[in-house]
């Protein structure tokens, strides 16, 4: 099953978690799969992501868990494409220097 913290709303883990809950499969024959967001980045915001990912899939633990955006640019999808196009950081240019 693949999933992801922000899908749906940040509905989709809760609905795949009461799924995996009600079907009686045990666990250990289910491979799911959830994605960190993008605003979780850092230590502390990244265990507290995936500690309500496992809190919503109900569950103890992921058999694979990925970084949805790896990038610690929040905003880069509303940021100019000539300022990405014309930097030499292409995209990074918003991360160069602490992007917030």
């Amino acid at each position: 099953i693949d999933t992801a913290f922000i899908y749906g709303g940040e509905r989709t883990e809760l609905e795949v978690g009461e799924a995996i809950a009600a079907c009686n499969l045990p666990r250990e024959e289910i491979f799911l799969t959830t994605k960190q967001w993008r605003a979780y980045h850092g230590y502390e915001l990244t265990q507290k992501c995936l500690n309500l990912s496992l809190k919503r899939l109900q569950t103890q633990y992921l058999d694979l868990w990925l970084i949805h955006w790896p990038g610690p640019a929040y905003n880069t999808m509303s940021r100019s494409n000539d300022v990405m196009q014309n930097s030499p950081a292409g995209p990074f240019v918003y991360a160069k220097d602490g992007h917030a």
